[in-house]
């Protein structure tokens, strides 16, 4: 029951930390659009955007971590 919950919660952050992503991902392209910078790859974005997309891939990754050690504990348990 503990596994299932687990499971359920790294889920839910994994599908809140996507929705975060697209939200800078938007937010991004409105500062640059304000900022009349160009294309994405012109990387002159405030350092608070880089820190906040850098926080937000390492997040993600933990997660991945996290359920594919949860899936290897399941299988030596079994």
């Amino acid at each position: 029951m503990q596994g299932r919950i687990f499971d359920l919660i790294i889920a839910a952050l994994l599908v809140l930390n996507l929705f975060i992503t697209l939200n800078l991902w938007v937010e991004v392209e409105e500062m640059r659009n304000l900022l009349n910078l160009g294309p994405t790859f012109n990387f002159a974005l405030p350092s608070h955007l880089w820190i906040f997309s850098l926080l937000c891939l390492i997040s993600f990754l933990i997660l991945i971590i996290l359920k594919q050690k949860r899936k290897q504990a399941k299988i030596f348990i079994i």
